[in-house]
Protein backbone atom coordinates (compact mmCIF):
# COMPACT_ATOMS: atom_id res chain seq x y z
CA UNK A 1 0.00 0.00 0.00
CA UNK A 2 0.90 3.63 -0.11
CA UNK A 3 2.09 5.70 2.82
CA UNK A 4 -0.33 7.99 4.63
CA UNK A 5 -0.10 11.64 3.56
CA UNK A 6 1.48 12.68 6.88
CA UNK A 7 4.24 10.05 6.62
CA UNK A 8 5.14 10.89 3.03
CA UNK A 9 5.51 14.62 3.72
CA UNK A 10 7.54 14.28 6.92
CA UNK A 11 11.17 15.38 6.55
CA UNK A 12 13.83 12.71 6.78
CA UNK A 13 15.97 12.81 9.92
CA UNK A 14 19.46 14.24 9.55
CA UNK A 15 22.29 11.76 9.04
CA UNK A 16 23.99 11.35 12.46
CA UNK A 17 27.38 10.69 10.83
CA UNK A 18 29.57 13.53 9.56
CA UNK A 19 30.10 13.57 5.78
CA UNK A 20 32.78 11.08 4.76
CA UNK A 21 32.30 8.78 7.76
CA UNK A 22 29.45 6.65 6.41
CA UNK A 23 31.88 4.28 4.64
CA UNK A 24 33.65 3.69 7.96
CA UNK A 25 30.34 2.96 9.65
CA UNK A 26 29.42 0.37 7.02
CA UNK A 27 32.79 -1.39 7.31
CA UNK A 28 32.41 -1.46 11.10
CA UNK A 29 28.90 -2.92 10.82
CA UNK A 30 30.13 -5.70 8.51
CA UNK A 31 32.96 -6.58 10.91
CA UNK A 32 30.65 -6.56 13.93
CA UNK A 33 28.02 -8.70 12.19
CA UNK A 34 30.58 -11.34 11.19
CA UNK A 35 31.92 -11.37 14.77
CA UNK A 36 28.40 -11.68 16.22
CA UNK A 37 27.52 -14.48 13.79
CA UNK A 38 30.66 -16.34 14.87
CA UNK A 39 29.47 -16.06 18.47
CA UNK A 40 26.06 -17.44 17.51
CA UNK A 41 27.60 -20.40 15.71
CA UNK A 42 30.00 -21.09 18.60
CA UNK A 43 27.27 -20.98 21.25
CA UNK A 44 24.61 -22.95 19.34
CA UNK A 45 23.50 -26.12 21.12
CA UNK A 46 25.06 -29.37 19.88
CA UNK A 47 23.13 -31.26 17.20
CA UNK A 48 20.56 -33.83 18.35
CA UNK A 49 20.57 -37.45 17.21
CA UNK A 50 17.73 -38.60 14.96
CA UNK A 51 16.01 -40.41 17.82
CA UNK A 52 15.66 -37.07 19.59
CA UNK A 53 14.22 -35.20 16.60
CA UNK A 54 17.43 -34.45 14.72
CA UNK A 55 18.07 -34.70 10.99
CA UNK A 56 15.62 -37.15 9.32
CA UNK A 57 18.39 -39.07 7.54
CA UNK A 58 20.34 -39.58 10.73
CA UNK A 59 23.02 -37.03 9.87
CA UNK A 60 24.05 -34.59 12.51
CA UNK A 61 23.19 -31.06 11.53
CA UNK A 62 26.71 -29.84 12.22
CA UNK A 63 29.65 -31.65 13.70
CA UNK A 64 31.84 -29.97 16.27
CA UNK A 65 34.64 -29.80 13.70
CA UNK A 66 32.50 -28.13 11.03
CA UNK A 67 31.06 -25.66 13.56
CA UNK A 68 34.58 -24.73 14.69
CA UNK A 69 35.68 -24.28 11.07
CA UNK A 70 32.63 -22.11 10.41
CA UNK A 71 33.38 -20.03 13.51
CA UNK A 72 37.00 -19.52 12.45
CA UNK A 73 35.90 -18.55 8.95
CA UNK A 74 33.50 -15.95 10.31
CA UNK A 75 36.14 -14.55 12.66
CA UNK A 76 38.59 -14.33 9.74
CA UNK A 77 35.93 -12.45 7.78
CA UNK A 78 35.45 -10.10 10.72
CA UNK A 79 39.21 -9.50 10.92
CA UNK A 80 39.35 -8.80 7.18
CA UNK A 81 36.54 -6.25 7.44
CA UNK A 82 38.27 -4.67 10.45
CA UNK A 83 41.54 -4.43 8.48
CA UNK A 84 39.59 -2.79 5.65
CA UNK A 85 38.07 -0.36 8.17
CA UNK A 86 41.53 0.47 9.53
CA UNK A 87 42.93 1.10 6.04
CA UNK A 88 40.01 3.38 5.14
CA UNK A 89 40.32 5.25 8.43
CA UNK A 90 44.03 5.91 7.82
CA UNK A 91 43.13 7.51 4.49
CA UNK A 92 39.92 9.37 5.30
CA UNK A 93 39.54 10.13 8.99
CA UNK A 94 41.16 11.99 11.84
CA UNK A 95 44.24 10.48 13.56
CA UNK A 96 42.37 9.42 16.72
CA UNK A 97 39.71 7.52 14.76
CA UNK A 98 42.44 5.88 12.67
CA UNK A 99 44.18 4.66 15.86
CA UNK A 100 40.93 3.32 17.28
CA UNK A 101 40.27 1.42 14.05
CA UNK A 102 43.81 0.03 14.07
CA UNK A 103 43.30 -1.18 17.65
CA UNK A 104 39.98 -2.77 16.68
CA UNK A 105 41.63 -4.56 13.73
CA UNK A 106 44.35 -5.93 16.04
CA UNK A 107 41.69 -7.14 18.48
CA UNK A 108 39.76 -8.89 15.70
CA UNK A 109 42.93 -10.59 14.45
CA UNK A 110 43.66 -11.70 18.02
CA UNK A 111 40.17 -13.27 18.21
CA UNK A 112 41.03 -15.45 15.22
CA UNK A 113 44.29 -16.48 16.86
CA UNK A 114 42.52 -17.35 20.14
CA UNK A 115 39.99 -19.55 18.32
CA UNK A 116 42.81 -21.33 16.48
CA UNK A 117 44.80 -21.86 19.69
CA UNK A 118 47.71 -19.68 18.58
CA UNK A 119 48.33 -18.17 21.99
CA UNK A 120 51.52 -16.21 21.25
CA UNK A 121 49.92 -14.58 18.22
CA UNK A 122 46.78 -13.83 20.24
CA UNK A 123 48.76 -12.28 23.11
CA UNK A 124 50.70 -10.12 20.65
CA UNK A 125 47.49 -8.91 18.97
CA UNK A 126 45.72 -8.16 22.23
CA UNK A 127 48.83 -6.41 23.54
CA UNK A 128 49.01 -4.30 20.39
CA UNK A 129 45.34 -3.38 20.72
CA UNK A 130 45.83 -2.36 24.36
CA UNK A 131 49.02 -0.40 23.58
CA UNK A 132 47.26 1.63 20.89
CA UNK A 133 44.43 2.62 23.19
Amino acid sequence: GSLPAAASSAPLPADPLPPGYRHLHLALLRAERAWAHAGEVRSAPPPRPRAQGGHPKGRSVATARSRRAHTIGLLKRSAAFAAELSAMARLRSDPLSALECESYAAWCAANVAVERGRWDEAAAGLGRAADIL
